[in-house]
């Protein structure tokens, strides 16, 4: 059900960019998959979180054959799987529970497309594992607990930033969706100690200006506070977002 070039020989990355994957694909998931499985959830999800997306309209043929644009350029090879390995991979992740799958007519109003998407947990529904929760490992301190003498300017600016003030409506996103949002944002920023602000933030932003946010603090040089620096992005990306038009 493979297409793998047995004689193939990378020759290296380039650079140090890349796709935001979920912990749980690691730790959780990856035993528990099949290879097919395993290959059609990473394209998934570097069609969507790779490209600031929740979820993405695939088809079939990009999932066996990769996409290319008109000019030319190859954006990727696909899964390197048959048809029927892709199907299979699809069907298995349905049933697990992993993906969740959206069937619509396409832009033409003839064909049907399906969109694909992670599933993130509703609230309530009970997680894998103990209940340590995400990023933060058991008997390590909560917010506002040891907070070291560094942490006092994310603080001070935290007050001076609040993203949201009382009443602004949120977004309605399912509790595990903010739990894995906030965990990426504590990683990609290396701040365990402002998960309350972080939560604030993954609750009213779409998610893929939060990863559009994360990748420019990412790339940028020599930040000293990344913490302190999202959350003021944060912010301005918000009051952007609900000046009138």
């Amino acid at each position: 059900m493979t297409k793998t070039n047995r004689h193939f020989y990378y020759t290296g990355f380039s650079n140090p960019n890349g796709t935001i994957v979920p912990d749980d694909v690691f730790d959780v998931l990856m035993p528990e998959l099949t290879e097919a499985e395993l290959r059609v959830l990473l394209y998934i999800v570097r069609r969507t979180f790779g490209f600031k997306k929740n979820r993405d309209a695939i088809s079939l043929g990009q999932m066996v054959n990769g996409i290319q644009v008109r000019d030319g350029r190859v954006l990727d090879r696909g899964t390197g799987m048959t048809r029927r390995g892709v199907m299979n991979g699809v069907a298995g992740l349905k049933a697990k529970g992993i993906v969740a799958v959206e069937t619509q007519v396409s832009d033409d109003g003839v064909n049907q497309v399906n969109v694909y998407a992670l599933r993130f947990k509703e609230p309530g529904e009970p997680g894998v594992g103990n209940d340590v929760p995400y990023g933060r490992e058991r008997g390590s301190p909560g917010v506002g607990n040891d907070v070291p003498p560094q942490q006092t300017a994310l603080q001070q600016t935290e007050e001076q930033n609040n993203v949201v003030g009382t009443g602004v409506a949120t977004l309605g996103k399912p509790e595990g969706q903010l739990d894995y949002l906030v965990g990426e944002i504590e990683t990609a920023t290396g701040d365990t100690h402002s998960r309350r602000m972080f939560r604030t933030i993954a609750r009213t932003l779409p998610d893929q200006v939060i990863f559009q946010t994360l990748a420019e603090i990412k790339q940028g040089q020599g930040i000293r506070n990344p913490g302190a620096v999202f959350v003021s992005a944060s912010k301005k990306r918000w009051e952007t977002r609900k000046a009138p038009r």
